[in-house]
């Protein structure tokens, strides 16, 4: 196929917006450059996974397919500081919608108690980080005691905010964690 048809491809692929595949070619600590049968694609961090990376090759392996939807399209070509011409912006977490752990099927409810792993602390309190990716607030005010990092605690949604997606939570006491299971 020729450039113009693979762009016509690339093009439709966002309109519709539907999923191509493409080929992972570098993979850098802000994203990844990916090629649809020559043409070049971006990928920036944020769009790599709905689950919190440090770095892209986590998830993405050079030589690798990938399904992707199509976000932008360039006609003409960008082209970037190296002189590369990009053809479109693309995203592996937008081609997978159900892995979304803030859809409303999968965020969770506030008053629900969940267990997690204090992944960092701050002045204000500690992040916390569970299984379907998400990570909650814990407020030093709302902390029942001191934990450390990578403690597995259970705590409890008290405020949830989808438009900006922030997660606030609670520590739950030892004896309400076994009183919530009876």
């Amino acid at each position: 196929m020729d450039r113009d048809c693979l762009f016509e491809v690339v093009e439709n692929a966002m309109l519709q917006e539907s999923c191509i595949e493409v080929e992972v070619e570098e993979v850098h600590s802000y994203g990844a450059w990916v090629t649809f049968g020559g043409l070049t694609g971006y990928i920036d961090f944020v769009e790599v996974s709905w689950e919190q990376i440090i770095h892209p090759e986590e998830v993405l392996k050079v030589g690798c397919a990938e399904k992707v939807r199509v976000l932008l399209c360039f006609n003409p070509p960008k082209e970037d500081l190296a002189g590369r011409r990009i053809y479109f912006v693309c995203s592996p977490k937008q081609a997978h919608p159900e892995d979304n752990p803030w859809s409303e099927e999968q965020r969770p409810s506030i008053g629900q108690s969940m267990t997690g792993k204090i992944t960092s602390r701050t002045d204000y309190g500690a992040f916390v980080s569970f299984e379907s990716g998400l990570v909650g607030l814990l407020l030093r005010e709302k902390e029942l005691r001191q934990n450390d990092i990578g403690s597995e605690l259970t705590v409890r949604v008290y405020e949830l905010d989808v438009a900006r997606k922030i997660l606030l939570l609670e520590e739950v006491a030892l004896g309400e964690e076994m009183n919530e299971e009876a």
